[in-house]
């Protein structure tokens, strides 16, 4: 899948960047660029402009926005109606429009696109613009997961000469929502955010979105982002499930640990139990809310053999409360197959040396930094998405294997 990304790339859709009256750039979302390139000279119609020339240009802008995407074009009508604007302002930026051939009025009295309009999209291809400046938000850095996950995306950024501000939100939701709002106002190009929670960030996204500023999620959705790249955490639930009926030979009681409120935790989790479908005579006796974290594991190993003496085996959404689960079965002397997901150097060696961890399907956090700062590149180039959702394949890691797989998080040898 990464390999799709990478192609997507390449190609770029055919809207350039609109431009106002007075040859001023406009941004993605209608909004003046950060640094338009001053015009060598000014329309009769910009200069009578003076002061209101700012609302001038986001009506201009929005008014092409409609007219670019109506079919048949638009009636000034029409326009009126769907810019809530009255039609006397309105003439007057369309007269202007027409004038500098970004619009054009056919004999019916449509508005349509302009061939100044189809100039300034080729001169876009030709050279679209690339980012300078990133903000990249992630949950903690308690994890190691997004310590890489943020370093990646750092260094390959750095390669392309684009500055970047990282913030870690120390898994506060509203820390992060704070801190999406100052990349706003910093007017940065891009910003790539791995949620805390996936629907409650809708705000802090929505107020980078209004200025005009591509967001890509990665590793977990978050709501309102205009694009998502992730492992396909349901694969992931699917291979540790199958992984996990047979080694139980089709029989046993499992406990399920949750986590934090993100859309990756919750595919991995579905993934899972529909591939214990497969095995009928396997029961879910215990499902638990976990935060993803070490210490949350070791106070939920104790409830769980306190519940379920004789569970059979656990299910962890990721590592480190795999772990934290695994540490406390061993200090009970408990012995219960653990399984998690993500691939870290300390549950596959857990995994080697036969402590309990039976299997984890590792993801890439490396790929997934690097592909959410491709994704970034492309939108704010104005290129062309296909889709919006970049699932990552996973791979399962157990002791068939555990000794030629190489963690993300293992030291540079």
């Amino acid at each position: 899948m990464e390999r799709e990304v990478v192609g997507i790339m390449r190609d770029h859709d055919d809207r350039g960047r609109s431009m106002a009256p007075d040859g001023t750039e406009l941004g993605p979302r209608g909004e003046a660029a950060n640094s338009p390139a001053a015009p060598q000279a000014q329309s009769p119609a910009a200069e009578a402009a003076g002061a209101s020339r700012v609302p001038a240009l986001s009506r201009a802008a929005a008014l092409l926005d409609v007219v670019s995407t109506a079919e048949k074009g638009c009636t000034l009508s029409e326009l009126a109606r769907l810019l809530a604007a009255p039609k006397s302002s309105l003439l007057n930026i369309c007269d202007t429009l027409v004038g500098e051939r970004l619009l054009r009025k056919d004999a019916t009295g449509h508005y349509r696109i302009g061939i100044r309009m189809a100039e300034f999209a080729a001169a876009q291809l030709s050279h679209p613009p690339r980012l300078k400046t990133l903000g990249v938000v992630v949950q903690n850095f308690t994890n190691p997961f997004f310590r890489v996950e943020a370093d990646a995306i750092t260094v390959a950024a750095e390669r392309m000469g684009v500055a970047v501000t990282v913030l870690d939100a120390e898994q506060m939701l509203d820390r992060q929502l704070l801190q999406l709002e100052s990349l706003a106002a910093q007017g940065v190009d891009a910003v790539i955010i791995d949620p805390v929670d996936s629907e409650a960030v809708a705000t802090g996204v929505a107020a980078v979105v209004r200025r005009g500023i591509p967001v890509i999620a990665v590793n977990a959705g978050a709501s309102g982002a205009d694009a998502m790249v992730a492992t396909d955490n349901v694969q992931a639930g699917e291979l540790i499930g199958r992984h996990l009926g047979a080694a139980l030979h089709g029989k046993g009681d499992v406990v399920v640990i949750g986590g934090t409120r993100i859309t990756g935790n919750v595919d991995r989790i579905g993934g899972f139990l529909g591939a214990l479908r497969e095995y009928p005579e396997i029961r879910v006796v215990d499902r638990l809310d976990g935060d993803n974290t070490f210490e949350r594991g070791r106070k939920l190993a104790h409830t769980i053999l306190d519940r379920h003496p004789n569970v059979d085996a656990v299910f962890s959404i990721n590592d480190p409360t795999a772990l934290g689960v695994l540490e406390t079965f061993e200090e009970r002397h408990a012995t219960v197959a653990v399984v998690s997901v993500d691939g870290s150097s300390s549950a596959v060696e857990a995994l080697r040396s036969g402590r309990g961890i039976i299997a984890t399907a590792a993801q890439n956090p490396q790929e997934l930094g690097r592909a959410a700062l491709r994704l970034a590149d492309l939108l704010y180039s104005g290129g062309n998405m296909p889709r919006r959702t970049w699932l990552l394949p996973t791979a399962l890691v157990t002791s068939s294997n555990a000794d030629t797989y190489a963690p993300w998080d293992a030291p540079p040898t």
